[in-house]
């Protein structure tokens, strides 16, 4: 399982740097999507990423959920998924390993879409 769960990170990775080289951004990717107002979901190493490429864009991460972390990352603000979750455009779940058990959790919590990180990528 954990070598699985390497691997689909390595490949997630290749996939952002790919579109990076090709000049293609996150945000650019979201707001063709119509995706200005955003929450993440896990704000470990990937997630961190998201947010600095972010950090200065049109898409605002109107908060982040995290199960490791509460209060601010930077300017983020970061909430536990027991807590009232505001309404954005999407929840983009950075945790793509553990997305079905997440978007589960999410579909419960939230009246948005609950998209993989992964399919941002993928449809970039």
């Amino acid at each position: 399982m954990r070598v699985e769960k390497f691997k689909m990170y390595f490949n997630l990775m290749e996939r952002w740097l790919t579109l990076h080289e090709e000049g293609r951004r996150i945000p650019q990717i979201l707001e063709e999507r119509g995706l200005s107002n955003i929450a993440l979901y896990g704000l470990g190493k990937i997630g961190k990423h998201v947010v600095c490429e972010l950090e200065g864009s049109s898409v605002t991460i109107v908060y982040a959920v995290d199960r490791a972390m509460a209060g601010f990352y930077g300017t983020v603000p970061v909430k536990k998924i027991d807590e009232e979750l505001p309404e954005t455009d999407a929840v983009i779940v950075t945790a793509v390993y553990d997305y079905d058990e997440i978007e589960e959790m999410l579909g419960k919590k939230v009246h948005c879409p609950v998209i993989s990180l992964e399919e941002i990528l993928y449809e970039g």
